[in-house]
């Protein structure tokens, strides 16, 4: 086992003081290894300390506490069965859970109830006057002692009794005030003014205000602590199991048990493609420094080779420099990188959210940075190893440097590359199958072909690019073929430029279609410049009288008018009540048995533009029939109505909702009624909801004939639109709490993301093209020593030096665009070219975008700025240094 150590002896000797002996040069390469593992740790600890674990909410939770007990959902809902618990003598359930005292009294230790709602806070002063925002609510006790350490008074005082709370840091953030009233609405409760009596720490995420329930507020979600006082083993958590209620308690088995095991089915083909384009990146931004390292040692090869020296022991003298440098710089880059993003992933929290997290440092993960780092730096010392190993002595003695003539088959194998990489990755992509073994071998596969075919073409091209300069201007011409002669350092440079241009060009090729597509197939949700209030948060209020609807009404439409209410069946889960053309079978699903009545009053008629006829039909009690392609009233009552107003016969009935999700009637009689039609297209294009209404009435008929109805939907649409400012003060009233959105068009950020994308791929290839090309100039010494002896001006040498650069990223530019745009396009069909109907998913043609514009940022812009910079950097006086034959 010596043998092959003792190999390697002498290299890492002679490469130690190489570093040493040029550490400026030494410091450009390493600096290509650190920008790519620095951004990898600190983005890798950033992500770790924002993101709260599972196990790290629980022990947030659980903090200064000995457990936390809640209602099992699995066996509170029978699927195992519990016995009663015996400090209440009733089982357990989330309709009726335990009290805090029953808690207590069977844990013999001090407990208390905790329950964590979701509430809406308004008025909550904003630019535009005021507005509602959002976020959790946590009903307790804070005067007990037992939340000491979970939430800390920092301001003012503790609440003492119901309609007093404190904000927290977070809900100060979200701009709740520190002080005065404050509407809050909590679930299905009504709103409720409350007082703001101080500030208080939390350290549960996301918890805005913290006090007692409200008047008229029943928590749901309830948990109870347990004082720290008492201690828990394995055996006492497990037996509150057969109770109905789970305690988690630090060390015990059943808090293993509990603990989250599932894992992202996607987890698996990101950690393959981040690792090979992390290798691929640090590989190809690496590899022009070891090009130019290796070109540097020529000399001292050849020496080594003229003494006997091995092919091996040459490659091991460029592989061994990129073992150390590589090594050395990833354990600094890693260690500067995770402290900084673990600081700033803990600002992120403090600032935004208002809680301190742990910071989350994981050593497994740094230490896996460090060996990929490394493995990419032998990567990329891989090729100059090679070429090292295949010195030419008398060449190497004499400084001489000749460039072979690139065989035609290196491109042609490139081009595969490029192909088989592009369809394994697309492969990858598109595949469907919850195992991801498959996608992940394909992007192990696809990206080394991908980048490493495209790897390949690029010496083709250099010496294409040669034979053409002849063409050009006398610097930009002894550049261009000093960029041709020199292709093995040449081609690492070009190379990474082409790859970080490639994934920049798919990347926007893709976003861009998939942009276009999203705005020519968006649909408004209302009309333009109109509103809709709805209760998609779920905490919304049912008004229980006349009055109260009157109330949020007349509220609403002091700010904005017309305001359209819109009522539906009301479902509680246990009865339904509605309307159909037949009595409902046993089993049948209500979606299919019932008429999809939308119920309106006067304002609702006025928004249809209703004729004359169709207002009396309804306000005789009658209903208007929905006529159109998707209408699902059969022809037999439809027909009739045609003609004109017809007297039908519908079926009320009363459905009850079965253990099994389906339902049974109980009831059903006929009624009469008139009907009309009504083209679906009015409906569709004033109502703008996501039911297919198939009929509506007012709601004063279902009330005749006993059909509970709750608000669905209130429609918003003033005359000359809704403003910022009028939609802040329609979020602010909040009509029976619902939600309101207004209709703007189809608007997303894609262009400021993708403008930010090419700026950060323009920015890497600046940075590896100035290093490569100041590499190159330092390596070039007797070349510039010969410029300045023949009478060449400081300004021509500069010129060559900026025109090196232009090129090396003009080339890589050009190759890049032109392989990127490949992969984005069939990327893009296979994200744009499906069009989902109510039959299924068809085919349809792609939607294909090149944003040319951003590409010729990379393409000009970029190359001339780093041209820029290298003359700016380039050497002043060469050394005059003697030739040697």
């Amino acid at each position: 086992m010596s043998a092959p150590l003792s190999g390697w002896r002498l290299p890492l000797r002679l490469a130690a003081r190489d570093l040493k002996r040029y550490k400026g040069r030494s410091a450009l390469a390493a600096l290509l290894i650190f920008l790519p593992v620095l951004v990898m740790a600190a983005g890798l600890a950033a992500i770790a300390t924002v993101d709260i674990s599972p196990g790290e909410d629980a022990a947030m939770r659980s903090r200064g506490v000995s457990a936390v007990v809640t209602v099992n959902d699995e066996q509170a809902s029978g699927a195992r069965a519990i016995t009663a618990f015996p400090a209440s003598g009733r089982k357990v359930t989330q309709a009726e859970p335990p009290t805090a005292t029953e808690i207590s009294r069977q844990a013999d230790a001090p407990a208390i109830g905790l329950s964590e709602e979701y509430g809406v806070f308004s008025p909550v002063p904003n630019g535009s006057g005021f507005t509602a925002t959002r976020g959790s609510v946590v009903l307790t006790d804070l005067t007990s002692p037992i939340l000491r350490q979970q939430f800390r008074i920092k301001e003012g005082r503790a609440p003492q009794r119901p309609g007093e709370v404190v904000i927290t840091d977070y809900g100060r953030i979200i701009g709740l005030p520190t002080s005065g009233p404050l509407g809050m609405r909590v679930h299905d409760g009504s709103a409720s003014p409350v007082t703001v009596v101080g500030v208080t720490s939390a350290g549960v995420p996301g918890v805005a205000v913290v006090g007692p329930a409200p008047e008229g507020v029943r928590p749901t979600n309830v948990s109870f602590l347990v004082s720290d006082s008492r201690a828990w083993s394995s055996s006492e958590a497990r037996s509150w199991q057969k109770y109905g209620l789970t305690v988690s308690a630090p060390g015990t088995a059943i808090e293993e048990e509990v603990a989250p095991t599932a894992t992202d089915p996607g987890m698996a083909l990101g950690i393959a493609v981040g690792t090979m384009a992390f290798v691929a990146v640090t590989a190809l931004l690496a590899a022009p420094a070891f090009a130019a390292s290796a070109t540097r040692q020529r000399r001292t090869l050849g020496l080594v080779a003229a003494n006997g020296g091995t092919r091996g022991m040459l490659r091991r003298m460029v592989m061994a420099e990129a073992m150390l440098l590589g090594a050395l710089t990833a354990v600094v880059a890693t260690l500067l990188g995770t402290a900084l993003g673990a600081a700033a992933g803990h600002f992120s929290r403090v600032r935004f959210y208002g809680i301190t997290p742990p910071i989350d440092i994981r050593v497994s993960w740094m230490v896996g940075i460090v060996l990929v780092a490394t493995f990419a730096s032998l990567v990329a010392a891989f090729a100059p190893a090679m070429a090292a190993g295949r010195t030419n002595l008398l060449a190497a003695l004499r400084g001489q440097v000749s460039s072979r003539t690139v065989k035609r088959r290196l491109p042609v194998v490139g081009v595969i590359g490029v192909v088989l990489g592009t369809l394994c990755l697309y492969r990858a992509v598109t595949l469907d199958n919850d195992d991801t073994s498959q996608q992940t071998l394909l992007a192990y596969v696809g990206v080394p072909l991908f980048f490493g075919g495209a790897v390949l073409a690029v010496p083709y091209v250099l010496m294409a690019a040669g034979k053409l300069a002849g063409h050009l201007p006398l610097t930009a011409r002894i550049a261009v073929r000093d960029v041709s002669r020199q292709r093995t350092r040449a081609t690492a440079s070009v190379g990474a430029v082409l790859a970080t241009v490639a994934v920049c060009t798919g990347v926007t090729v893709l976003a861009s279609s998939v942009d276009a597509h999203e705005r020519a197939t968006y649909t408004p949700s209302v009309p333009m410049g109109t509103g809709q209030f709805t209760n998609y948060s779920g905490i919304g209020t049912q008004p229980r009288t006349q009055a109260e609807v009157d109330a949020g009404l007349a509220a609403a439409r002091r700010i904005a008018s017309p305001i359209v209410p819109l009522w539906v069946n009301r479902d509680n889960g246990e009865k339904f009540i509605g309307f159909a053309e037949s009595c409902p079978t046993a089993g049948d699903y209500l979606d299919s048995a019932s008429l999809e009545t939308t119920y309106i009053d006067a304002s609702g008629m006025d928004r249809l533009g209703l004729s004359e006829t169709q207002r009396s039909v309804l306000e005789s009690g009658g209903v208007l029939l929905s006529t159109g392609a998707k209408s699902s009233v059969s022809a037999k009552i439809l027909t009739p109505a045609r003609q004109g107003p017809h007297t039908i016969t519908l079926k009320r009935f009363v459905a009850e909702w079965t253990d099994t999700g389906r339902t049974k009637t109980s009831s059903c009689t006929p009624v009469s009624l008139k009907a009309a039609p009504i083209p679906e297209k009015r409906i569709n294009d004033t109502m703008k909801t996501d039911r297919d209404t198939t009929a509506i009435m007012l709601r004063s008929t279902a009330e005749k004939h006993e059909v509970p109805t709750e608000i669905y939907a209130l429609n918003v649409a003033p005359a000359g639109g809704i403003d910022t400012r009028m939609e802040a003060q329609l979020k602010a009233a909040a009509p029976f709490g619902l939600d309101l959105y207004v209709e703007r068009g189809y608007s997303s950020p894609m262009s400021q993301i993708l403008l930010a994308l090419t700026v950060l791929a323009g920015l890497l290839v600046i940075i590896t093209t100035v290093i490569s090309t100041l590499l190159n100039d330092a390596e070039s010494r007797a070349d510039a020593a010969t410029l300045a002896t023949v009478g060449a001006p400081l300004g021509m040498r500069r010129r060559i030096v900026g025109a090196h650069a232009a090129a090396i990223g003009f080339i890589g530019s050009v190759v890049g665009i032109a392989i990127g745009i490949v992969p984005g396009l069939i990327l893009a069909r296979d994200a744009t070219g499906t069009a989902y109907t109510e039959t299924g998913a068809t085919s349809v043609p792609g939607t294909y975008v090149v944003p040319w514009w951003l590409l010729l940022i990379l393409l000009v812009g970029v190359p001339l700025l780093a041209a820029a910079i290298s003359m700016t950097f380039a050497r002043r006086t060469p050394p005059l240094t003697r030739r040697e034959a």
